[in-house]
């Protein structure tokens, strides 16, 4: 049985600054209707990735930065996401599924069907690049 996963990744700030930042990987499932979804109680953390640093160490001007915190941030959401895909590789979670009465043995089957955020944490999550000028690469 196919289980839509539907995930949330936005920035939130965690001094006045602005330069303490976690982005919270949140999921719901998409077998609850849309009351339900926004309900606070249908909603899982499955960790926080940190922002990354802007300079590599030896690195005065910052040379590569967008790509080594892209690499960085893809790691990090790897091994936020490494329990979902020891799920998928594994054949799915078994359960009995109570419904009008019966019992049904069902295996369901986990897939990713939307990423909710804003435009800067869908280019980081999808690898975007994320220059807006002087554009040298896709």
């Amino acid at each position: 049985m196919p289980l839509a996963l539907m995930f949330f990744v936005d920035k939130t700030h965690t001094d006045l600054q602005g330069s303490l930042c976690l982005e919270p990987v949140t999921f719901t499932l998409g077998i609850f209707n849309r009351h339900v979804r926004n309900q606070p109680e249908a909603r899982r953390d499955l960790d926080f990735i940190p922002n990354q640093a802007v300079l590599q160490p030896g690195d005065s001007k910052g040379k590569d930065k967008g790509i080594n915190k892209a690499t960085d941030y893809h790691y990090m959401l790897g091994k936020v996401l490494e329990g979902l895909a020891a799920i998928e590789n594994g054949g799915g979670i078994r359960w009995d599924l109570n419904y009008r009465g019966n019992t049904y043995e069902v295996t369901f089957r986990p897939f990713l069907l939307i990423v909710f955020g804003n435009t800067e944490g869908h280019n980081k999550f999808f690898g975007h690049y994320l220059s807006r000028s002087n554009v040298s690469m896709l």
